[in-house]
């Protein structure tokens, strides 16, 4: 009883404070030009554990040229746009452009479209399609991940949606080049580079953390995400900021 009592106690101790070391990912790609992107995934605002501030700090550190959030900014349980998240916003625009996509957490929030509005009135872009360059911008919201998407080959294709098991659809356009996703929190606890569940993938699931090659060309970034929902936990599995570095290779 008393050793049982102990191992779980020391267990909550070690998953309390994984849940709060934000780390960065760096991970480097080839493109036709060079741009830094942070990656921001399952923030789960009001729940992230993490202070809005050390995200903020950690995103300036990076010195992106742009911010892109895959979903789940907002935790379902959000029911304004709050002084909070509206600081935390205008942090991140005074970094860089901000890009969002829905997740499915935000589609459960009864006035999602009032706090979308303000998100966009401070300068939030959420994502349809752009231009950047050579790069181009496309978001997959929730409520439209299935929609038929058309891709210009002369660029570099960058596709925000938050299901990560999506690229099974995806991998048919020979023009994506790059998905960003989160949605799984990277498995939640992490036995070496394994994580043992993630909603959509059930046990022992394949995508739910790291850099990932589908068919020797399109790439897939999963965010191991950085706030909590339902389950609170994060064993041997660090909320993270990812840093791509997207590289010339002319």
């Amino acid at each position: 009883m008393v050793k049982s009592f102990l191992a779980s106690f020391l267990l909550g101790l070690l998953s309390a404070k994984e849940n709060f070391q934000l780390t960065i990912r760096h991970e480097t790609i080839s493109a036709p030009c060079a741009m830094n992107i942070v990656h921001l995934s399952d923030i789960h605002y009001p729940k992230q554990g993490v202070s809005l501030k050390s995200i903020v700090t950690v995103t300036k550190r990076c010195s992106p040229d742009i911010i892109c959030l895959s979903g789940d900014l907002l935790d379902g349980s959000v029911r304004s746009f709050d002084e909070a998240l509206r600081m935390f916003l205008e942090d991140l625009l005074e970094i860089a452009p901000v890009y969002y996509v829905r997740g499915n957490h935000e589609i459960r929030i009864n006035n999602l479209l009032e706090i979308e509005a303000s998100m966009t009135k401070l300068g939030v872009t959420h994502l349809k399609r752009e231009q950047l360059d050579k790069v181009c911008l496309i978001g997959l919201d929730e409520l439209n991940r299935y929609e038929v998407l058309k891709l210009d080959p002369s660029c570099f294709n960058i596709v925000l949606a938050h299901h990560p098991e999506d690229v099974k659809f995806l991998k048919k356009y020979e023009s994506l080049d790059l998905m960003l996703s989160g949605h799984g929190h990277g498995g939640q606890i992490r036995i070496g580079n394994q994580g043992l569940f993630a909603p959509g993938q059930g046990i022992l699931p394949s995508l739910t953390k790291g850099l990932h090659v589908i068919h020797g060309r399109m790439r897939v970034n999963i965010s191991a995400g950085i706030g909590m929902s339902s389950f609170k936990q994060r064993i041997n599995n660090h909320p993270e900021i990812v840093l791509l570095r997207l590289v010339n290779k002319e």
